[in-house]
């Protein structure tokens, strides 16, 4: 073989093998790049946000850095629940918000929640209180959905305790204890007293319901008792006895007339009035233009207490002729014309 021929051989061989070095070194460059790739992106984390599902590779380590180096927006009252394990694998899921309302103590206002927060912890969050009888349109356990609305009705129970008078009765009886026609209060009337205990209930401050929880009369009334006397006074004159009715009237007389009477005697043992005719328990003056002479009358008090009784007109008087009064009685003696005194009679006209 030439030394030509030789050269030629070699420098072929020294071409093919400084071809693999260069191959070789630019697989290793390959390969070294790669590896430092898979260095550098050193967690593969799955994002679930509502419906979408993302797979990123990143060497962040807090979830929010996570989200936008992906350009992923959260907003103020969304919630993030980032898994992120040392493994290198992670989940990072986004709750995102809604509205629902809340109607409570005369207003409605909204409040963002998201599906993992209950009932309860909107009210928490609104800073809405549950009293114990209060009334919610939802159970505070359920979990929250769009366009939810909670409507809270406040309860009141009030329970109370009332004392009300029961009236006393009245009872009419008649006593011949007490003078004909007379009206005498025997026993005094007193109001009972009814005690009850009550619960009101109130929802939103309206009264929805009354319940008497008890009722007992706590003091017995006391019966009032009224008595008409029927006793009859004995007639001071006994001259002529007259027939009366029940209720110390003459059952029979023409007419009656009313007006003042008082009492006379006479310090001599015989005497005779205007009329000529002796006086004696049992005769009365007149104004014989009202009553004439002779007329015989029965004579009571207009309220029963005393009675004069049978009585005949026999004499007269300047008080009696002045119409001073309507009657002047002749009594047997001065102190018993002072026992009268002074009397609104009725005089019975008798037939």
């Amino acid at each position: 073989m030439t030394i030509r021929k030789r050269l030629a051989e070699l420098k072929q061989v020294i071409v093919e093998q400084y071809l693999g070095l260069v191959v070789f070194a630019v697989l290793v460059a390959v390969i070294s790049t790669l590896m430092t790739g898979l260095m550098f992106f050193n967690s593969q984390i799955v994002i679930r946000d509502d419906d979408r599902t993302i797979r990123v590779l990143t060497e962040a380590s807090d979830p929010y850095e996570i989200l936008a180096e992906n350009e992923i927006a959260v907003g103020e009252n969304d919630i993030v629940i980032a898994d992120l394990a040392e493994d290198g694998e992670g989940e990072i899921i986004i709750y995102r918000a809604f509205e629902v309302t809340i109607t409570a103590d005369g207003r409605t206002f909204p409040v963002y929640a998201t599906e993992i927060e209950s009932v309860e912890v909107i009210l928490d969050k609104a800073g809405v209180t549950l009293g114990e009888d209060d009334i919610i349109s939802v159970p505070v356990t359920e979990m929250s959905a769009e366009g939810m609305e909670i409507v809270i009705n406040r309860v009141k129970r009030v329970v109370e305790t009332k004392v009300t008078a029961i009236p006393f009765e009245t009872e009419h009886i008649t006593s011949s204890f007490y003078k004909r026609g007379t009206t005498n209060i025997v026993t005094e009337g007193v109001d009972g007293e009814l005690t009850t205990t009550a619960e009101t209930t109130y929802i939103d401050g309206k009264v929805t319901a009354f319940n008497i929880i008890k009722s007992e009369v706590t003091l017995e009334p006391v019966t009032e008792v009224i008595a008409t006397g029927t006793a009859v006074q004995k007639p001071i004159s006994t001259a002529k006895e007259v027939e009366l009715d029940a209720n110390g009237v003459p059952v029979s007389y023409s007419k009656v007339l009313t007006g003042k009477a008082t009492a006379y005697q006479s310090k001599y043992t015989y005497v005779k009035g205007a009329s000529g005719k002796p006086l004696y328990v049992g005769t009365f003056a007149v104004d014989p233009n009202i009553i004439p002479y002779g007329t015989e009358a029965y004579i009571v008090s207009t309220d029963g207490s005393v009675v004069y009784g049978y009585a005949v007109a026999a004499d007269t008087g300047t008080a009696l002729m002045d119409g001073i009064i309507l009657a002047d009685l002749f009594m047997a003696s001065y102190s018993d014309s002072c026992k009268w005194g002074a009397h609104q009679v009725n005089i019975y006209i008798l037939d």
